[in-house]
């Protein structure tokens, strides 16, 4: 499913949450929490799963994800077509 926000999201946090969440290589924790491998969850495993549930929920459907300074992607978060404030495309 990350995969599907490239392109679509600011590509740092799409990066952030892949390491975090699902990278063999990164915490792996959505992977680690579903298959019983953490016993006692940390401090800082929950506050990324925080950090990462709160960046979600920032985000509102159908309209431009937020861009701050530093992330890579689209201003609009749309592909290059132009969004209106409501963040819906022209098309």
């Amino acid at each position: 499913m990350l995969r599907l926000l490239e392109g679509r999201a600011p590509e740092a946090q799409r990066r952030f949450m892949t390491r975090v969440l699902v990278d063999r290589l990164g915490l792996n924790l959505r992977n680690r929490a579903m298959h019983g491998l953490i016993e006692d969850v940390s401090a800082g495993d929950a506050a990324l799963a925080l950090h990462i549930a709160l960046m979600l929920g920032a985000w509102q459907v159908g309209a431009a994800i937020p861009v701050t300074a530093g992330d890579d992607g689209d201003r609009n978060g749309t592909d290059g077509e132009s969004a209106d404030q409501s963040g819906h495309s022209p098309h």
